[in-house]
């Protein structure tokens, strides 16, 4: 399933399945202070929840299929290149349990210092179901956040050493080191996904139980979406330095060669008396060189990284429009 899809469809069950407990705890004489707010915090717990453990997978595979386009230029058979490739082997989305322990532990005080959750509860203990439900939602969402981002700085730091000690750099074959951009392109797109899906779900979600954003839930909004940015643009760069330092290395070194041949001759204007071809040919190569890019990025790479980092700005201002055409419907 799509992570977007999923987020949607984890966003609705746990919407369903707290409606229903808070049903019951109303019915129970227990109902939540704050049942608006509960309602949209548990849509976007769960669709973040959702989009963490079905993002992982894919990512893992994204990292697989980077390794696979590498395989020509990949160097040795020692032991640190065999644990990369079965990292990347191996499925990603199971959350594990230092991650359920840690996501519980700040759900939890968390849960206690925005609503003070626990105080009410212990001071007067009740079946407060709906409550409960979102503290669980909370506690998910954090693990598998946790666990979702481990992963993935994980995997950016293996896919960084892998360019830096394993992968031969041919500049005649330059375009094949394309692979790092295109998993860079991956994990950034990954995190723009969450971060349309986020700002899509809170605008929508506020506008149809009549709870409209103000000028400061706006700011913190585009606050959001420019952290969202950095972001993307660390996670898309990071793991291009390993083979971007190694492809200057070359570069430098094939460019000192050819000038150290050049003055071995006596210079380029003693070749272009003696032998004009050779000369030529020498220079060109030496300008070609100097020509070739030090990131693996194709040609439109940069397009699609702008085109993605664009989303998050589109998504929350046409969401705010929708926002703005519900609440007048609605009134």
């Amino acid at each position: 399933m799509p992570p977007l899809v999923a987020s949607v469809v984890f966003a609705g069950v746990g919407w369903l399945a707290w409606f229903g407990l808070e049903q019951v705890a109303a019915h129970l004489g227990a109902p939540s202070p704050q049942p608006t707010l509960d309602s949209v915090y548990v849509v976007l717990l769960m669709v973040q929840t959702g989009y963490f453990v079905t993002i992982m997978p894919v990512l893992r595979e994204a990292g697989r299929r980077c390794i696979e386009e590498l395989q020509p230029l990949l160097d040795g058979e020692d032991a640190s290149l065999q644990a990369m490739v079965a990292r990347f082997s191996s499925p990603g989305g199971a959350v594990p349990a230092w991650a359920w322990l840690g996501g519980i532990a700040i759900g939890i005080t968390l849960q206690e210092i925005q609503f003070q959750r626990l105080s009410a509860w212990f001071a007067a203990p009740a079946p407060a179901l709906g409550e409960f439900w979102t503290v669980l939602a909370a506690c998910s969402t954090w693990s598998a956040g946790m666990a979702a981002a481990t992963m993935v700085v994980g995997d950016a730091l293996a896919m960084k050493r892998l360019g830096h000690k394993h992968v031969k750099v041919d500049l005649l074959r330059i375009d094949q080191t394309a692979a790092f951009s295109r998993y860079g392109v991956r994990l950034a797109g990954a995190i723009i996904g969450l971060a349309v899906a986020w700002a899509a779900c809170l605008v929508l979600i506020s506008s149809l139980i009549g709870n409209p954003f103000t000028e400061s839930s706006n700011q913190v909004g585009l606050l959001l979406v420019g952290i969202y940015l950095v972001v993307t643009i660390a996670v898309f760069v990071f793991p291009q330095l390993g083979v971007r330092a190694r492809i200057r290395d070359e570069k430098l070194r094939l460019h000192l060669q050819l000038s150290e041949s050049l003055a071995d001759m006596g210079g380029a204007r003693a070749l272009l008396e003696d032998d004009a071809r050779h000369a030529t040919s020498v220079l060109a190569n030496r300008t070609y060189i100097e020509s070739l890019p030090e990131w693996p990025a194709r040609q439109h790479t940069p397009l699609r990284l702008t085109l993605f980092l664009l989303l998050p700005l589109l998504s929350w201002s046409a969401a705010a429009l929708v926002e703005e055409f519900i609440s007048r419907l609605i009134a």
